[in-house]
């Protein structure tokens, strides 16, 4: 059987909200809408934590960060040997690699790593073996809050002309952000980052065409966790935990999809779900030791009657928070309610200095706290 060749693109703080294919007028993501037409969007995607470096944790060894121990913000733990990262099982079967997130809180045995390949050299060895690519963007990033325009137009946005720059007076303010000229200001910072996100996706779609590989790929887009608004990343609300999932599938791999091209798929998914999808579909066994479960292929089971997420430590700003969502309600259970919840800022903990009083970084501040 002739195995397909996977895709992963991705990026950081991205709520499902905040793309055009999911309903936001606002945002410039033509390349990533059109991904949505030619492929499946899943509407009800969840990350495992509202935290980057847990959340990609789970991602790649398809358990939940609390269960391996990785759970705290940049922390290390030593996984038990017969977990392993999403590559190993897949090199193991015949697949070239490209290296994975380094936004880890575990290691990545030696060998393993040096057995790693660059995205190029894989799509150049693409008749001889399938591969696994992982693509990586940041531009959408929260600390985009904390940039001045000048600072964001050459670190997030050097990619677009000045007229394609978002217009803060059109900015989408939540409801519970002031509407200041800074919240505005820094929401379409924010959305300019994203649009350079997009430009990277339709980038890496035109390598695949020229490199003559598209027709045999399957192509993954996903957040790791949800947007880098106030109430979003670091919380466990659903801004925090629902994010964007998109899966292309090319017409000879079209009976792995659930449905045609343009299909939106309403069942609860989790992103720890994708490697256990990924070995279904590769027609390699999904280890016993995998909480993901997958959702394509034929190892494919009953769709999720739940989903489950963890906030930990951040910095040194100590959380123990666990939530479960079913298809209508979030049920949180904060253990140390006890605790201030102020740990945004953005992506900064208790670390980051709160702006001084009486200026438009401290209302954004305060806010940023609910």
């Amino acid at each position: 059987m002739e195995r397909p060749n996977f895709v992963w693109i991705n990026t950081h703080d991205v709520s499902a909200r905040n793309l055009g294919c999911y309903g936001d007028d606002y945002a410039t993501t033509p390349h990533l809408d059109k991904l949505a037409e030619e492929g499946v969007r899943y509407a009800n995607a969840f990350a495992c934590g509202p935290i980057c470096s847990p959340a990609r944790t789970s991602i790649f060894t398809g358990m939940h960060q609390t269960t391996v121990g990785t759970h705290h913000h940049r922390s290390f733990a030593r996984r038990p040997d017969f977990v392993q990262m999403l590559p190993h099982y897949l090199m193991a079967a015949g697949y070239n690699c490209s290296a994975i997130n380094t936004d880890l809180n575990t290691d990545i045995d030696p060998d393993e790593w040096a057995a790693y390949q660059s995205n190029d050299a894989l799509l150049a060895q693409a008749d001889e073996k399938p591969f696994f690519a992982v693509y990586s963007f940041g531009e959408s990033h929260a600390s985009v809050f904390k940039l001045t325009p000048e600072q964001a137009r050459e670190q997030r946005s050097s990619l677009l002309t000045d007229e394609e720059l978002h217009d803060p007076d059109n900015a989408p303010l939540p409801v519970f952000m002031p509407d200041t000229p800074l919240a505005r200001e820094r929401t379409a910072l924010f959305y300019d980052g994203l649009m350079q996100v997009d430009r990277h996706v339709g980038e890496v779609i035109e390598n695949l065409v020229s490199a003559g590989v598209l027709d045999n790929t399957i192509v993954f887009f996903w957040s790791d966790h949800g947007t880098g608004f106030p109430r979003g990343k670091t919380h466990v609300y659903d801004d925090g935990l629902r994010v964007p999932l998109i899966i292309r599938f090319p017409a000879k791999y079209q009976h792995l999809a659930p449905g045609p091209p343009g299909t939106v798929v309403d069942d609860l998914v989790m992103t720890m779900d994708m490697g256990a999808s990924v070995l279904s579909m590769t027609d390699v066994q999904i280890p016993k030791h995998f909480q993901g479960q997958a959702f394509l292929g034929k190892q494919r089971e009953p769709h999720r009657d739940y989903a489950c997420g963890a906030r930990d430590r951040l910095d040194n700003c100590n959380e123990v928070i666990r939530t479960i969502r079913n298809e209508k309600y979030r049920y949180i259970r904060n253990f140390l309610p006890h605790r201030p919840y102020a740990s945004f800022w953005p992506d900064g903990g208790f670390f980051a200095t709160p702006p001084e009083k009486g200026t438009p970084e401290h209302d954004f501040w305060d806010t940023s706290c609910l």
